[in-house]
């Protein structure tokens, strides 16, 4: 996510840009030039809204940090981060929600099994087996 939706996120929560610079203790304009690319913020402020709005503090500072840097290999070096915390937190709710979907007590139907769920009305099914691949990231 980018450094200009992490403060607008912090806008809605605190209900005006002002409150937010005065709980991330700076002043509105520097506020308001992070928030429009012109700066980045300090990593105190960056800890403090990360804590605001729930987000990780790595992924505002490294939000912030693209805001600044000039060299490409350093901007990669951050690009990763952001994209690495992206991945591992997908990768997360995708297993979590694959844990609660699936279903449990699967039988194969057959033939045996026919008058009872016909009967029954009983609903059968075959459980996939699931194969969930976590990706490492290398600093």
């Amino acid at each position: 996510m980018e450094l200009h939706k992490f403060i607008e996120l912090g806008i809605k929560t605190t209900g005006s840009g002002a409150e937010l610079s005065r709980r991330l203790d700076m002043l509105y304009n520097n506020l308001q030039e992070a928030k429009y690319k012109k700066r980045g913020l300090p990593s105190h402020a960056c800890v403090k809204l990360a804590e605001l709005i729930d987000a990780d503090p790595l992924e505002v500072i490294a939000a912030s940090e693209m805001v600044t840097e000039k060299k490409p290999e350093r901007q990669a070096l951050w690009r990763r981060v952001l994209e690495h915390r992206h991945t591992t937190a997908m990768t997360l709710c995708f297993a979590l929600v694959a844990g609660f979907m699936t279903p449990q007590n699967a039988e194969a139907f057959n033939n045996n099994n026919l008058s009872n769920a016909l009967n029954t009305y009983s609903l059968y099914y075959v459980k996939l087996q699931k194969i969930v691949l976590l990706i490492g990231y290398p600093l």
